[in-house]
Order: C-alpha cells, then sequence, then structure tokens
C-alpha cells in the first residue's frame, strides 16, 4: 500500500495533526521489551492504557492516499529530562517507543522523506 509520510517540521497540514483525544492503547510485545530496556532505563513505568495527545505533541503522521490516518508518532515529557516517543497506529496498537531526552530536537531529520509543503504561485 503506498503511503503518505508527514513530519511537523517539514510540513504538517493541520487536520493530520490535531489531537484526537484519548487515545486507548494496546502494546506488542516489542513496545513492552522496548520500553524496559531502553537506553535510559526502564520506562514500563510511563506506559498506560490511555494516552492523552493533547499533552504531548505528534511529530509525524503516516496515512493513506485516501487521507485515512495509519500511524502517529507521539512524543510526550514524562520527567524533567526526558520524553516518551510511541508509535501508535490507528487502532490504539503501540508498535514501540523509546526515550528521548527533552531538548534533543533532531536536527539530523531526513526532510527528504517526509510529503513537502506545496510550493506558492
Amino acid at each position: 500500500m503506498q503511503t503518505l509520510l508527514f513530519h511537523k517540521d517539514v510540513f504538517a497540514p493541520a487536520q493530520l495533526f490535531k489531537a484526537p483525544g484519548p487515545l486507548h492503547l494496546h502494546y506488542t510485545r516489542h513496545a513492552l521489551e522496548a520500553a524496559h530496556d531502553d537506553r535510559y532505563g526502564d520506562l514500563s513505568r510511563f506506559l498506560s492504557e490511555r494516552l492523552l495527545v493533547a499533552n504531548g505533541e505528534v511529530i509525524e503522521v503516516e496515512c493513506a492516499m485516501t487521507g485515512r490516518i495509519l500511524k502517529r508518532v507521539i512524543r510526550h515529557q514524562v520527567t524533567d529530562k526526558l520524553d516518551l516517543v510511541w508509535v501508535v497506529m490507528h487502532d490504539g496498537l503501540v508498535k514501540t517507543v523509546w526515550g528521548n531526552l527533552h531538548d534533543d530536537h533532531h536536527r539530523t531529520l531526513n526532510r527528504g522523506k517526509y510529503v513537502q509543503a506545496p510550493r506558492a504561485h
């Protein structure tokens, strides 16, 4: 299936990046293991059954050619220094999670992977 990938720092149509309200989550084995074995320590205590997206930031959205959202990457601050990043499918399945330092803003972003903003004429 061909999809479109959007990033908040490249091109972020408002209708795709608005917070959808609370998401009811369920985790893959991989996501649970990733949280437990994260480079910043065991992050399992930050996993929950509900995620209030409005308290975080939608970083990336993948959607079908029809515009239906398939996946969101969502970042939430969980401590003074640490954020947790969730990869959440449209049905609430969490594929993976990882920790990021709060001040890490990925200056190495590969902008070419993402849909670009339309050029003004």
